[in-house]
């Protein structure tokens, strides 16, 4: 169950109840997380905050050194804008994409739609092939 009010939107399927500590305990600590992880942001100066990333980029690059501004910066282009699918399809799928229909057909991308069956080449699951 799904409620929106004013661009925010609430999943109201998970409940627990008002006996189960444990459940609940999981649910607050869920719902208060921090939007960044406490070890990774690490203020420099009162110009500089060093962000640590995940993992260390190719280029050997493991934290990044941003302004206070650019770092909400980039945190306010994370925020969907309200109203709007967090669900976004491209290239073939896109909506106005101009093979969607036949990508999308039922059964059109099946390993086996061109008639011959290749020795090893197996269904994924719940496919209806019949051998």
């Amino acid at each position: 169950m799904r409620f929106a009010s004013r661009g925010f939107s609430l999943h109201a399927a998970t409940r627990v109840e008002a006996t189960d500590r444990v459940q609940l305990e999981k649910l607050c600590r869920y719902v208060i997380r921090p939007p960044l992880a406490a070890g990774r942001l690490q203020i420099l100066d009162a110009e500089h905050v060093a962000f640590s990333l995940q993992s260390i980029g190719s280029d050997g690059t493991y934290q990044i050194v941003l302004s206070p501004e650019e770092l909400l910066e980039k945190l306010a282009a994370l925020v969907p804008p309200p109203r709007l699918n967090l669900v976004r399809y491209h290239g073939v799928l896109a909506p106005n994409a101009s093979g969607r229909a036949q990508a999308a057909a039922r059964g059109s991308l099946h390993p086996r739609s061109d008639g011959i069956d290749w020795p090893g080449q197996s269904c994924w699951r719940g496919c209806s092939h019949s051998r």
